[in-house]
């Protein structure tokens, strides 16, 4: 009987660090598909192939990268605009110019942020640095991404610190 209870109190002391584990475990991996898309986004946008495709995929958005042509509106410089990310192969990697795109703890594509299923998003944006309004045409580019975080997704035994996930601002040039 005595080792029937000390075997009891084992199982149940392995299934409650086991449940520690697994608990331990997600919160991690939150933090870690967050660092994997923001690395991610980063080596596209830096790719030249990778950029080529991001412009045909934008379009008119991004004619005046593509085209070179000026890129200014209202006589000033283009400013957080925002775009796709595509790989070269062509596949969309992040949408930002649809506010409910975002992502899931497991880091895959979602829409419906902000929610418990889609709590996180990167604001993906471009901008133009010119010496001036009308010096504008094949600019260097600016690349950048903070990260949201939707309501109630980061808890104090969950914490998210945004800025250690925010894609640095990216620099690049035009084409």
């Amino acid at each position: 009987m005595l080792s029937v209870g000390v075997l009891s109190a084992v199982l149940l002391s392995l299934a409650g660090m086991n449940l520690s584990l697994m608990r331990q475990s997600a919160t991690l991996a939150i933090p870690m598909q967050l660092d994997i898309a923001r690395r991610n986004f980063v080596a596209v946008a830096l790719d030249p192939r990778s950029w080529q495709a991001t412009l045909d995929y934008n379009g008119a958005a991004m004619e005046c990268l593509n085209l070179s042509q000026p890129c200014v509106v209202g006589g000033v410089p283009m400013n957080a605009q925002t775009f796709a990310l595509v790989d070269a192969k062509g596949t969309v990697l992040f949408d930002s110019r649809n506010s409910a795109n975002g992502l899931s703890e497991k880091g895959e594509a979602c829409g419906s942020y902000p929610s418990a299923a889609c709590p996180f998003r990167f604001n993906l944006t471009w901008s133009t640095v010119c010496s001036s309004a009308t010096n504008c045409t094949d600019p260097i580019v600016k690349i950048s991404a903070p990260l949201d975080i939707a309501t109630g997704a980061a808890t104090p035994s969950r914490p998210i610190n945004k800025a250690n996930y925010s894609l640095p601002d990216t620099y690049r040039t035009a084409k």
